[in-house]
């Protein structure tokens, strides 16, 4: 928001908003030593709204002077869209954490998430203590064979497969009956 002559006319401690300016002396030191950084900062516009920037810096010269020459970019659009997606993971983490209902995730044979749930349905105290078991460990032996039946064919495509009655077996080796629904989807890549 500033014009050419006002902006060159300020020192860019000027722009600094507080929680930058604790890091830009740093970042400096940083940027001395190695000769290059790459860094974000936030820094204040003229009419005192903060803009936050992506900022890559190089140590070079100015005619006979030593000089560091930086090119900043607007990461606004960015930093909302980490922003919302940040929200929405929060909203998804609440609404499965607090679900009355046992949610898993199973990938590559094991369980790698159990919501409360499915602690209390499984018998357990912590999550602990199911993950990183096998998926057939939970699973009644009478039914392990169609489970993996219809996990291959779910991942290969096929609907309509759930929601099935199955059996589980608790932590305590107790049979509890289940109605199970499933679906895939990327988790952690």
């Amino acid at each position: 928001g500033y014009t050419r002559d006002e902006f060159m006319s300020i020192s860019l401690s000027q722009l600094d908003v507080p929680e930058s300016a604790n890091l830009i002396s740093s970042r400096m030191q940083e940027l001395l030593e190695r000769g290059e950084g790459f860094f974000e900062v936030s820094h204040y516009r003229k009419d005192g709204s903060i803009i936050p920037l992506e900022v890559s810096a190089r140590v070079s010269s100015w005619g006979d002077r030593p000089a560091i020459l930086s090119v900043a970019t607007d990461i606004t659009e960015r930093k909302q869209a980490e922003a919302a997606l940040y929200e929405s993971e929060e909203k998804y983490r609440l609404l499965v954490d607090q679900s009355p209902y046992a949610i898993s995730i199973y990938q590559d044979g094991q369980i790698v998430f159990v919501n409360s749930a499915a602690l209390s349905l499984m018998g357990a105290q912590s999550a602990g203590e199911l993950i990183g078991k096998p998926t057939s460990s939970i699973v009644h032996p009478d039914s392990l064979e169609n489970a993996r039946t219809r996990i291959q064919r779910m991942i290969a495509g096929e609907t309509g497969l759930y929601p099935v009655e199955d059996r589980y077996m608790r932590l305590d080796g107790s049979v509890v009956p289940v109605e199970v629904s499933a679906a895939p989807f990327t988790f952690k890549g």
